[in-house]
């Protein structure tokens, strides 16, 4: 907003002149501060896709990190109350002149985002109506929700793993009139209506969700990342579809269409299946080890001698033994190498020097076209880890 709206000096300033009528002035502030906004966000609308992270900022996070983005069109009224106190107001009939106007306080201006103007959803709002929704699936052990969300016990609170960004709408805005009720006989009062900005149905946004294994505990396990994923992609729907993320949630506002303008899974590392049939043999799928591998082969990219046994590699419990810490790597390790091994054997040998080789591939796209396929993808998922679990615990 411009520097120069210094509004409780202003205020006070005006308060020294008899003649200005303190509520009249706190009006043309609200009034100033919507024409600001809606002339931020049109400075700031080709730019909105910076304010969302991407596949490629994937590259640095821990294996078993995952970002999920919905491009979303919503299929009722979203609002919010912002902690502004000043309001803009609209002019409208009087109802025993109609021929006259008045202005009338919007009495509940929707949260708009500082820098862009926009009508926006707060990270932190995502974060409360997931947490809401996810408590309410039956079966989900308490302990993955601590994982997933944290916990905020004095000032020994644990960061979750899943981490939120806003969602910013483009469009206009539109003003709904709500009747006050009793709240226990849910009967209209004596109170006069009330006003409310809204984001109205078929105003699109976009959601995005990012995962980081992070904090791991002392009871890690790989399979903890399929457990996340699976439980976060229920809750996701759940409140997209039946919950929403508006306030008056229980009136239904702030749901979605179940069909999606654009939706992609990525996901990083090694763990995770490809969404489609690859050709593993070739080059161009070729992977280059990771740090962590190094230790399991040598100069000539070989695997070591003592994670072998009879020519084949050791088995989980075989490693274990072995007492270096989480087995998990070395299971990624054994899928890394069986992929890409020979062609890093060869490297070293210096056989294919002069071969082309792109870039590893470190992560995997799956697309999402319908809020109801995340419950699916995420049983997909969650089931190819846990049989490739018991395949190396066999």
């Amino acid at each position: 907003m411009p520097a120069q709206h210094i509004f409780d000096w202003y205020l006070a300033e005006m308060a020294k002149d008899a003649q200005k009528d303190i509520e009249v002035e706190k009006r043309k502030i609200g009034d100033t501060l919507l024409i600001a906004a809606k002339t931020a966000g049109d400075v700031w609308k080709p730019e909105l896709d910076r304010f969302f992270p991407g596949a490629s900022d994937l590259d640095n996070l821990p294996d078993g990190s995952w970002l999920l983005r919905l491009s979303f069109t919503l299929a009722r009224p979203f609002t919010s109350k912002t902690e502004n106190e000043f309001h803009h107001y609209e002019e409208r009939e009087v109802k025993k002149n109609p021929l006259k106007k008045k202005p009338f306080e919007v009495h509940s201006p929707i949260v708009r985002d500082h820098t862009t103007g926009w009508p926006m959803v707060k990270p932190t709002t995502w974060k409360g109506h997931l947490r809401f929704a996810a408590e309410l699936l039956s079966g989900v052990d308490k302990k993955i929700l601590l994982q997933l969300f944290g916990s905020s016990r004095d000032d020994e609170g644990q960061t979750g793993r899943l981490h939120f960004f806003a969602t910013f709408f483009t469009g206009n805005t539109e003003k709904e009139v709500i009747t006050s009720l009793e709240r226990d006989t849910r009967t209209p009062n004596d109170r006069a209506p009330i006003t409310v900005e809204t984001v109205p149905a078929g105003s699109e946004g976009t959601f995005c969700l990012l995962y980081v294994p992070w904090p791991k505990g002392s009871n890690w396990k790989s399979v903890q990342v399929a457990q996340d994923l699976q439980v976060a992609m229920m809750a996701v729907k759940t409140m997209l579809l039946e919950y929403g993320f508006s306030a008056k949630k229980t009136a239904g506002w702030g749901i979605v269409q179940n069909k999606l303008t654009k939706g992609s899974l990525v996901l990083k590392g090694p763990i995770w299946p490809e969404p489609g049939v690859s050709n593993e043999g070739s080059l161009e799928h070729f992977e280059e080890p990771q740090e962590e591998f190094h230790k399991y082969i040598d100069d000539k990219g070989n695997v070591k001698n003592e994670y072998l046994q009879n020519g084949q590699f050791l088995s989980r419990s075989q490693y274990k033994r072995r007492r270096e810490g989480d087995s998990a790597n070395f299971e990624a390790f054994k899928a890394w190498y069986q992929k890409s091994g020979s062609t890093w054997a060869a490297r070293r040998a210096g056989k294919l020097e002069s071969a082309p080789v792109t870039e590893a591939k470190k992560t995997k796209t799956y697309q999402v076209c319908y809020v109801t396929d995340l419950v699916g993808l995420g049983e997909q998922l969650a089931s190819t880890i846990a049989a490739g679990e018991e395949d190396a615990n066999a």
